[in-house]
């Protein structure tokens, strides 16, 4: 369905590839892009309230990050986003207990393949002569928002007040050497 959405501007929208869930590698604005075409793909693919659920949390993590990247904030904004993140995180814990609990999810092909390679690569190093690979099935793979990454979202705000929009700086890690030369 991403593959129906037409391109928008040069360097707008992208034509999208011909399954967006298998891409890998993704940058910044491919998730951007993914976000912001997502609600026509997805409505309509589940039957409700699972539907009405899933298009409530992707409408309030759009709006969620398009008040992130705003380049300049203001009391209001700020005020709003921090609505906005209570929001979200209520969205997301009802999607995980509405949604979630209802659906079996299961590794991609990939991702079990790649599992099955690493187990492999550690079993040769480890029992060189107690090689099995045989066959597994698929393995659970459920939704889990009890992470940083979802932890985080509510030091947003705070920062942003402390230190300006989050467009002004990055949390990527920097090789010493790197930062010597640039000293």
């Amino acid at each position: 369905r991403f593959r129906l959405i037409p391109t928008f501007g040069q360097d707008t929208i992208r034509r999208f590839a011909k399954d967006v869930s298998e891409l890998s590698k993704l940058g910044a604005r491919d998730y951007e892009d993914i976000l912001q075409c997502c609600l026509p793909v997805l409505q309509g693919l589940l039957p409700e309230p699972h539907n009405s659920v899933v298009l409530n949390m992707v409408f309030t993590l759009s709006h969620w990050h398009a008040l992130a990247k705003l380049r300049m904030h203001t009391d209001s904004t700020l005020e709003e986003m921090d609505k906005t993140t209570t929001k979200l995180g209520e969205e997301v814990r009802k999607f995980d207990r509405v949604t979630c609990s209802q659906y079996e999810t299961h590794k991609l092909d990939r991702e079990q393949a790649a599992q099955q390679r690493r187990k492999a690569c550690k079993q040769r190093t480890t029992h060189p002569t107690n090689l099995s690979t045989g066959p597994s099935r698929k393995k659970k793979k459920s939704f889990n928002y009890k992470t940083l990454k979802y932890h985080a979202l509510g030091d947003y705000v705070p920062t942003i007040r402390r230190m300006g929009s989050i467009l002004g700086y990055s949390t990527q890690m920097v090789s010493p050497i790197i930062m010597h030369s640039l000293l």
